[in-house]
């Protein structure tokens, strides 16, 4: 079996929501906010972010992948597998490729079919091998899914529109649109 996981962080357990999904999260809504201030300019308005959030609703009805560049739906699959929490990305890369990790949040990617980055000893290599098969043996055994934003379910628009339009107490339910 092939095992390509060319996004993947890994962090204690119990850091998991003091830093890993809060870093996450920022940086998804940060990606997705200065995207759609690119194609509204620096001062979008509510109408310019409401037809950009109907637009993200309209994509998110399909399986496929109709405009990559601005779908915004991303979520961190999560397993927990003794002292560690391991995440992976799903949905589009440019969303949390900004991401950098930090004194607690380890980049934690993984293919088996490649050599290892130049930062990654070839043993470490090996342990992250052992360690994705455990983790991946059932696929949904410990997995969690942290939803940072779904146009289909209306989830992070709030969020998206406190940062969108540079207001705190925006509030971005009813920019989905129908």
């Amino acid at each position: 079996m092939s095992t390509k996981i060319p996004y993947a962080w890994r962090c204690r357990v119990g850091r998991l929501t003091t830093d890993l999904l809060p870093l996450f999260r920022d940086t998804c809504f940060d990606s997705a906010a200065a995207m759609i201030r690119g194609r509204t300019g620096p001062r979008p308005d509510h109408k310019d972010l409401i037809r950009e959030l109907a637009y993200a609703r309209e994509l998110s009805k399909t399986e496929e992948r109709l405009d990559p560049a601005r779908d915004i739906a991303c979520k961190l699959n999560v397993w927990l597998c003794g002292r560690w929490a391991y995440g992976v990305p799903v949905g589009e890369g440019w969303l949390w490729e900004t991401l950098k990790p930090t004194a607690h949040v380890h980049d934690y990617c993984y293919w088996n079919h490649t050599d290892p980055p130049a930062d990654v000893s070839h043993a470490a290599w090996r342990g992250r091998r052992a360690v994705w098969d455990t983790v991946l043996e059932d696929f949904d055994a410990a997995r969690l899914c942290h939803t940072v934003i779904d146009p289909a379910r209306k989830v992070g628009g709030d969020e998206l529109a406190r940062r969108v339009l540079r207001a705190p107490k925006a509030s971005g339910y009813y920019y989905w649109g129908k």
